[in-house]
């Protein structure tokens, strides 16, 4: 019952059409160096699955559904992190044409933005390693129950330790893993004893049926800009060790980077985070048209002028607000399976299949799609 219930579940998501921008698809597609053929292939890696066919309809602007769109766009935010220097999150208001919104909850905001991000299923240090490096600021929720001096919550406390320790770790010069010297091996043994511990606490957590998943995104903010030919570096007066840049400051519009994670519950194949953002580019804009900021001295300095500033006139703060984040359970990997995808006697083995059953290549495919999310679940509970 509950496998006919998902199959059902399925077909309703497919049924949602939409169309992308053919040329922001295309735009991505050429950032990765891919050419169309190879797409399918390329897919695999991150658990995704697509034929030729649907992907050459989402890049011509074709009608596709909600859930296949959705998988375009999480494979080229992990490929193009993974393979190319492009940093920017990819999410699906990246590959369609509308990303304005309207929000009427409340008169004295007349209209915002819908900024998102997708969360991935996090289970190695290599992945949260990666995650860490596209960021300088970090946001934790907590879609859980966590009662206080339960199991649940020791281990979601040792885990944010190992947060901090790989943040640590991924921002010193030498990494404790390249050590050379037989002297500093106990360093690299640390570093050995830290890996294990996470992904260690990860299956931990998972055992108690708590997932975590990560991401990155960006949000674009207010901040001071050192005029060109002014920069400076001075000893730090505090840390003798230490440089620190001096110079004449600007205020500009430049981007936060943040590390999203998300204690969640039960497993999906990814999350999507979705923020309501008030300060949308335009309005930043507005202000630093109004403000005409300008100091000198340390950053530090600066940067307390301008937020003094900015808070004061224009009730304007750079930080993500809670109240405006939702996270919901996002569905990919699914394929708009039609019988033009595949013709008789391509796979002599599906044909026997289909023969000996009776069922249609469509729902072939979406009964394989559907043991390979069990096969996944199994996986990460250990069976």
């Amino acid at each position: 019952m509950a496998v006919a219930l998902h199959k059902i579940y399925i077909i309703s998501l497919t049924m949602k059409e939409i169309k992308g921008d053919k040329q922001k698809i295309k735009e991505l597609r050429r950032a990765a160096k891919l050419k169309q053929a190879s797409i399918p292939f390329a897919f695999k890696e991150f658990r995704l699955k697509t034929s030729l066919r649907n992907y050459q309809r989402a890049e011509k602007g074709e009608s596709v559904s909600l859930k296949y769109l959705t998988s375009v766009a999480q494979f080229f935010d992990q490929y193009l992190k993974k393979y190319t220097t492009y940093n920017k999150p990819v999410s699906l208001e990246d590959i369609t044409k509308t990303k304005s919104i309207n929000n009427k909850k409340n008169k004295t905001v007349r209209s915002g933005i819908f900024e998102s991000c997708y969360l991935y299923s996090l289970a190695s240090e290599e992945k949260l390693t990666e995650i860490i490096k596209r960021s300088t600021f970090r946001k934790i929720f907590y879609n859980v129950s966590l009662p206080p001096k339960s199991k649940e919550a020791k281990i979601v406390t040792d885990i944010l330790r190992d947060i901090h320790s790989v943040h640590k770790e991924s921002k010193s010069v030498l990494k404790k893993s390249e050590t050379e010297s037989y002297f500093a091996l106990d360093k690299e043994i640390e570093a050995l004893n830290s890996v294990s511990g996470f992904e260690q606490n990860i299956k931990e957590l998972e055992k108690l049926g708590i997932y975590l998943y990560a991401g990155n995104f960006q949000l674009n903010t207010i901040a001071p800009i050192i005029m060109s030919g002014s920069e400076k570096l001075e000893r730090h007066p505090a840390y003798e060790n230490q440089m620190i840049t001096t110079g004449s400051w600007e205020a500009g519009i430049t981007k936060k980077d943040y590390a999203i994670f998300s204690f969640y519950k039960p497993f999906k194949s990814s999350l999507l985070f979705n923020y309501e953002n008030y300060w949308s580019i335009p309005k930043l804009q507005s202000i630093l048209d109004d403000l005409k900021f300008s100091t000198s001295g340390y950053e530090w300095d600066a940067e307390r002028y301008l937020d003094a500033a900015l808070s004061d006139t224009y009730q304007y703060n750079d930080k993500i607000d809670k109240n405006k984040v939702s996270i919901t359970a996002e569905h990919a990997s699914g394929i708009d399976y039609s019988k033009w995808d595949y013709n008789p006697g391509e796979d002599p083995g599906m044909d026997e299949y289909m023969e000996r059953t009776g069922k249609t290549y469509a729902e072939v495919m979406e009964e394989a799609e559907d043991q390979y999310v069990q096969m996944e679940i199994d996986r990460i509970r250990g069976k």
